[in-house]
């Protein structure tokens, strides 16, 4: 599914006591469409009497669709406009200073179907879309780097690797979890390019291949593993 960005922009209509009742619902609403990959950004402004939602939809009908599912909304807490909203730039970070390498965070795919391979690094590996700049083109990313993916006409049977690629990988934090992803593959019926293995360095990984015949590692590796958030590995 291609999906767009949307902002709701509120105002509140209600008393405070109201808005504290509903609002544990209206969290807990949101967290869902996060869960889905929904990119949630949801607050307030700082002088207070409204705030704004910026969400993921695949048109503006889904996203009407959504918003009046909002408990905010359901029980006449606000008004609000609802606007799809074009990111035409993003912030960039700072420029690492000369002789240092700023490390190996971002990998660009081609792909036959974008859809398809959205769904497999969001729902196997818990990436979440960073920006959407057109419906060729998706940036993916668990926080501390960036995949995109980039989709052309055809570029090869998807039995047959592109060779110029050996393999992408994702590092874990332990063990345990190159098996729980391992088990999250199957259910996703990827196909396993090497079963999981542990080697004699002490890393543990399995490799499997993504829809476009890409070989995906997934890692555990001492040296690295330790840097790896909670976030990154948790699902």
């Amino acid at each position: 599914m291609i999906r767009k960005r949307f902002v709701k922009i509120e105002r509140g209509v209600a008393s405070k006591e109201r808005f504290d009742r509903v609002l544990p619902d209206h969290l807990r609403w949101t967290e869902e469409l996060d869960r889905q990959g929904r990119n949630v950004f949801d607050g307030y402004w700082s002088e207070r009497g409204g705030g704004m939602m910026i969400f993921d939809a695949a048109s503006m009908d889904e996203a009407r669709d959504l918003i009046a599912k909002d408990p905010f909304v359901v029980e006449g807490c606000v008004e609000f406009e609802l606007k799809e909203w074009c990111v035409v730039s993003e912030p960039r970070g700072p420029i690492p200073s000369p002789g240092r390498h700023p490390g190996f965070h971002h990998v660009a795919l081609r792909v036959v179907d974008l859809a398809r391979s959205e769904a497999f690094y969001v729902d196997g590996f818990g990436m979440r879309v960073e920006w959407r700049p057109d419906e060729d083109n998706v940036y993916l990313t668990s926080g501390r780097d960036n995949l995109a993916l980039h989709r052309l006409e055809r570029i090869r049977d998807p039995q047959e690797p592109d060779l110029s690629l050996d393999h992408i990988g994702f590092v874990v934090r332990c063990p345990e979890d190159v098996d729980a992803f391992a088990d999250r593959m199957k259910a996703l019926k990827a196909p396993f390019r090497h079963s999981i293995k542990t080697h004699r360095d002490g890393a543990r990984s399995c490799y499997v291949g993504d829809p476009d015949g890409n070989t995906v590692q997934i890692i555990y590796h001492p040296p690295l593993s330790g840097s790896v958030p909670p976030a990154a590995a948790e699902e």
